[in-house]
Order: structure tokens, then C-alpha cells, then sequence
């Protein structure tokens, strides 16, 4: 079972790298269908970069918000005015609706600011934590487009 969750993962990703979303949506649909939740949020971003990259914007966001949801995150039930608040403000500032659902992640919103986010790298994140931020950066970017 491992072999095989590998294997796809593994093609789901040269997909992305060669330009075939369609073929990601493929493997990270199979990938998700096949393992826990928990064990899927890596493959769950990739499918949320996937449909963002093919411009599917609004399945995006929703996508985005479903995982966000299952992982116990609180958003808010008109998903558009939430990340405009994140991409509409000028200061720079994490917004509190944003910094309250980072901070589920073991304070993250409050030891790192997002732009330092991969210099944090791995020593003060795990993978899980890393996808989840990822997925909040998908999401908020496919609320630019909307």
C-alpha cells in the first residue's frame, strides 16, 4: 500500500512539474480517495494548486475551504468577503479572522510572519503544518481572481 501511494503521489507530482493538471487531478483524486484525511493533506494541496493553475478559481477556493473546514479551521460562511479582507488590506497585517486559524496550528501565525515562512523551513514546521499554510495561500490567492 505504501509502494502504490508512492507511486501515485510520485506521478501526480511529475504531472504538476511536466504542466498536465489534468493528469494531477487524476492522481491526487485517486491518492484522496484511497487514504485517510489526515494522510491526504499533502495530495490535497496539490490538487487545490492544480485546479488554481488551470484557472478554476471558485473550485478552488471551495476545495480549499472544505479541507480547511475538516481540518477544524473556522471560516466564515461567505468565503469571498473573508479573503478579501486578507488580500484587500494595505498594512500588511495578518488579519485577526486569519491569525485566529493560523494560531490553531500551534501558534504559527505568532512566531512567524507569512513572508518568513520558508525561512522558517522545517525545523520549526512539520509537513502538515507546511500543506495547511499552503493551502491558506492557494485559497487567498484564488480570491484575487474571483
Amino acid at each position: 500500500q505504501k509502494l502504490c501511494l508512492g507511486l501515485f503521489k510520485g506521478a501526480a507530482y511529475a504531472s504538476f512539474a511536466c504542466g498536465d493538471s489534468n493528469e494531477v487531478l487524476q492522481y491526487a483524486n485517486a491518492i484522496i480517495k484511497n487514504v485517510p484525511f489526515k494522510e491526504s493533506i499533502e495530495t490535497q494541496y496539490l490538487l487545490i494548486l492544480s485546479l488554481e493553475t488551470i484557472k478554476k478559481h471558485q473550485e478552488t477556493m471551495t476545495t480549499g475551504i472544505s479541507v480547511l473546514r475538516r481540518l477544524g479551521f473556522d471560516t466564515p460562511g461567505v468565503p469571498r468577503l473573508y479573503f478579501s479582507h486578507l488580500v484587500g488590506g494595505v498594512s500588511g497585517t495578518i488579519p485577526s479572522v486569519i491569525t485566529e486559524s493560523m494560531s490553531k496550528v500551534e501558534g504559527l501565525a505568532s512566531r512567524c510572519n507569512v513572508d518568513g515562512l520558508i525561512a522558517c523551513g522545517q525545523s520549526k514546521f512539520d509537513a502538515t503544518k507546511r500543506d495547511i499554510l499552503k493551502i491558506l495561500d492557494a485559497v487567498a490567492l484564488a480570491a484575487i481572481y474571483l
